[in-house]
This record gives C-alpha cells, structure tokens and sequence, in this order.
C-alpha cells in the first residue's frame, strides 16, 4: 500500500531546488510521485516498500533540503 505525506522544506527558494529535490527523492526505489509548490515551500511524497519515511528523510538531509514536520 502507498503512503503519502506533504511537509514544508524551509530552504526550498527557487525551481533549481526543486529540480534537485524531484531528483533526489527520484533516485529511490518506491517513490511513486513527488509533487514541489515552491511559492509554499511544500513536497508532497507517495511510496511504497521497499522505500520509508525514514529513508526519505535521510535521502533529504544528505541534499541539503531537510523536511519540516508533516502538514496535516
């Protein structure tokens, strides 16, 4: 089953960040979609096994890009 969470990158300012974040999260296996709002600074992320919230994060911080909390 797919999970999905959107949260707020804080140092999210332009497309190019963007770029390298789509790719970033792209590279994992079980990354099905990321969606960037860069005015808003928000990512959404859908996967599923064998990728996890966890790897997500790591995969985030080691770009450069570490999430905000989840956006309810």
């Amino acid at each position: 089953m797919a999970e999905q969470r959107t949260f707020r990158v804080p140092n999210l300012c332009c497309h190019t960040c963007a770029a390298l974040i789509r790719q970033s999260l792209s590279a994992l296996s079980g990354v099905l979609m990321v969606q960037i709002a860069v005015p808003t600074r928000r990512v959404t992320v859908q996967w599923r096994a064998p990728t996890s919230w966890r790897e997500i994060e790591r995969q985030l911080d080691a770009s450069g890009y570490p999430p905000g909390p989840p956006l309810v």
